[in-house]
């Protein structure tokens, strides 16, 4: 099978961990990285034509302003099966004609505008997107576990644990998830905590009479949002066009493999 050709957006830390993560990976291939705009650096090439490069571990790759992504007939020549956008909301107004040419969006954007994320669901009609603002593979396990659980025992008390940093503002939007889609009300449901340098660390706790189950996910460093994303990119190889969650092809996953081994196991 052919390396998948990945095109990312986005250079702050979580793009450069994605960019590292990709060239150590044998089945993706990385052919250019965009950002709003590059600076002049001793590692940044740039000529007379509109290419430039970047030299990375051995490799020279094309990089580009987020803007040249609306040239048709640049993209047309450096065209890739998959996009990873690690940037902003406003991205997706220079990428979402890739969409012509069968190209799969994955984005980790934390939060769009309106009009940009219609834009990108628009995309959806034409080939496989998928948006998860928390794109780790441990929390989307946990989203579709603990929505058994909620099943499983309706009656029990949930709370919901959330850590990070001590300058995030405000309440983790991963935490409001996982509110949401248990019932749960988000203000008496949540309890924030900030210290230090904590990455990220969700923790429900299912409270019975006589027991207590608790699921915990911690991200230990920037890597798991970037493998997440390329993790989603593979898992989306062969998908039909529509607009996917992580969450949504982990259940799928589950659904399809594991559930039925592990029945004949318990049998």
């Amino acid at each position: 099978m052919k390396p998948l050709k990945v095109g990312i957006i986005g250079y702050g830390r979580a793009g450069k961990t994605a960019v590292h993560e990709i060239l150590k990976d044998t089945e993706l291939e990385l052919m250019w990285i965009a950002r709003r705009q590059w600076e002049a650096t001793p590692d940044v090439t740039s000529r007379k034509t509109r290419l430039r490069t970047l030299h990375l571990e051995g490799e020279d790759i094309a990089v580009f302003e987020t803007s040249e992504l609306r040239d048709r007939v640049l993209m047309r020549q450096h065209r890739v099966d998959l996009l990873i956008d690690l940037a902003g909301s406003e991205a997706v107004r220079s990428y979402a004609h890739l969409a012509d040419y069968g190209t799969h969006f994955v984005s980790a954007v934390s939060h769009y505008e309106p009009e940009d994320l219609a834009l990108l669901k628009s995309a959806a009609l034409k080939t496989a997107v998928l948006h998860s603002p928390n794109i780790t593979l441990g929390i989307n396990l946990l989203l579709v576990v603990a929505r058994m659980l909620r099943k499983l025992i309706p009656h029990a008390d949930v709370q919901i644990i959330e850590e990070h940093f001590a300058t995030k503002e405000g309440r983790s939007g991963t935490a409001e998830r996982l509110a949401s889609s248990l019932g749960l009300e988000l203000d008496s449901s949540i309890l924030s905590i900030r210290a230090g340098g904590i990455i990220g660390k969700h923790e429900l706790i299912f409270g019975l009479p006589n027991q207590t189950i608790r699921l915990i996910h911690e991200s230990i460093n920037r890597a798991a949002f970037a493998r997440g994303a390329i993790l989603a990119g593979k898992w989306m190889r062969d998908s039909e066009p529509d607009f996917y969650t992580m969450e949504k092809l982990v259940m799928q996953r589950v659904r399809k493999g594991f559930l039925a081994e592990i029945e004949e196991e318990v049998a």
